[in-house]
């Protein structure tokens, strides 16, 4: 199974070595950002072509890395007004990028995450957090620095990073089972995996043993790490695991866990085919623990 999770840049050349000044190119693809939402071509491409000269007319836009001699840029048109900026892009429309996730390829959607989160970052900082003044772009997107020189605060991007664990059990006649959070949805269920983020001072483990006690009371007795996946809804990174409790006991916190079960592989399988059970996004590292579980475990 493909463990190389959505909006992962595996393979994109972030190049930051040139984030400093022009490196030479003279050509970009840009793609553009309209208050969250993407510039979408009839063609269904979410690339604009142009020369380099032709971005001195904009301020917002921000370095993302480097494609075929092409620099690839996000241009952040959110404080523009629609007919200002659609005669110029061409025919087309913004789009929601978790909307059409599967119409494009996997590294566009990959490139699309970078930059929404990247320029989701720099509207977020224009004030410095210790003084209250204005900050400025630099290295063309990837930091910030208050204006104010007595202050001259340096502000780099921050990612909140969140654990999120499939538990399982695996002692018993009954062969490995694994707990789901779900949903009642209709006839059916909606189900996903438990998660939570990282608090200050706390290691990915500990946070993983506090978050499942909180959530459905159950004590890890051990854990592994799976995969990770930048989530950049506003700036997440989840970092996967499978977890393993020593007692099928668990009780859910009634807060943010309404209803929990488990389920042998055999049963999710033949569940979401009849369906009666409806898994996590499959853009989402939650939907990629459950079938690559249920991969490891359909023939026990």
């Amino acid at each position: 199974m493909e463990s190389v999770q959505y909006y992962s840049n595996t393979g994109f050349d972030r190049a930051p070595h040139m984030r400093e000044g022009r490196n030479g190119a003279t050509l970009y693809h840009a793609v553009c950002l309209w208050q969250g939402k993407f510039f979408f071509s009839t063609s269904g491409t979410p690339y604009i072509t142009g020369t380099i000269v032709q971005l001195t007319a904009f301020t917002e836009f921000f370095f993302l890395g480097m494609e075929d001699d092409r620099e690839i840029i996000c241009l952040d048109l959110s404080r523009r007004k629609p007919e200002e900026i659609l005669p110029w892009l061409g025919e087309g429309d913004f789009l929601d990028l978790r909307h059409v996730v599967h119409d494009i390829d996997r590294k566009e959607a990959a490139i699309l995450a970078y930059a929404k989160a990247l320029a989701e970052w720099n509207a977020n900082h224009v004030f410095c957090g210790v003084c209250g003044s204005r900050t400025e772009s630099r290295e063309r997107g990837h930091h910030r620095i208050c204006t104010d020189k007595t202050c001259a605060k340096i502000i780099y991007p921050r990612i909140d990073p969140a654990v999120i664990v499939l538990v399982e059990y695996r002692v018993g006649n009954d062969g490995p089972r694994c707990l789901l959070n779900r949903v009642k949805t209709g006839d059916s269920y909606r189900c996903s995996t438990f998660a939570g983020f990282v608090e200050v001072g706390e290691s990915l483990e500990n946070a993983v043993i506090r978050e499942m006690k909180e959530e459905i009371n159950v004590d890890v007795e051990s854990m592994t790490y799976v995969s990770s996946q930048p989530w950049p809804f506003p700036s997440s990174v989840m970092i996967g695991f499978r977890a393993t409790v020593s007692s099928p006991e668990f009780q859910v916190d009634n807060v943010e866990i309404k209803d929990a079960a488990w389920y042998s592989a055999k049963e999710i399988k033949e569940l979401v085919a009849s369906g009666k059970l409806e898994l996590s996004r499959s853009d989402s590292i939650a939907r990629f623990l459950i079938e690559s579980w249920v991969a490891d475990n359909l023939s026990l």
